[in-house]
């Protein structure tokens, strides 16, 4: 699913360049905020170069943006499962947006263990999935659930064993 990421960056830097100008930073002002080159910061925004993470959070923080900002304008198309995951949540108890929701799910054709985990919690709740023994192995190796994993804990919640809710719980993990 990492196979768009220069496409994510140039959205990034169309973003960049919009919300800059919207806001009357000239590509020099921000050049100067951030100790960058204009020049550095013009190919970002046309998506002909790729720049670090911290780059990238200097020129965000420099225009008052915030990753929270960025999730909220979907320009990340490998968040797409993370927003199937949010639906799921708010859909949870529709069997027909579920059962889309998985359809959309396998033709992602999910590898890593988080989204096949999602795929499990989905059949549970659509009664094709008995089996939670991998689901609750999941949420026990979690150090913190993160918004994804609220989500999925928030569907598969009424299918856990009392044991596994109190388990959960004695970790901070069951809220």
């Amino acid at each position: 699913m990492v196979q768009n990421s220069f496409l994510e960056v140039q959205r990034l830097g169309e973003l960049v360049r919009r919300v800059r100008k919207n806001r009357g930073i000239s590509a020099q002002d921000l050049a100067l905020e951030t100790n960058l080159s204009a020049s550095a910061i013009s190919k970002f925004e046309r998506g002909q170069s790729d720049i670090q993470l911290s780059t990238t959070v200097l020129i965000l923080g420099a225009m008052g943006i915030t990753i929270n900002d960025l999730c909220q304008k979907n320009i990340f198309l490998d968040f797409r499962v993370v927003e199937l995951a949010e639906k799921a949540n708010r859909y949870q108890h529709d069997a027909v947006v579920l059962a889309r929701i998985l359809k959309e799910l396998q033709q992602m054709k999910p590898s890593l263990r988080h989204e096949r985990i999602f795929m499990k919690i989905l059949l549970v709740k659509l009664n094709s999935e008995k089996n939670l023994s991998e689901i609750i192995d999941y949420f026990e190796d979690l150090d913190e659930l993160l918004d994804f994993d609220r989500h999925l804990y928030s569907l598969v919640k009424p299918f856990l064993p009392k044991w596994a809710l109190n388990h959960l719980a004695k970790r901070g993990q069951g809220t």
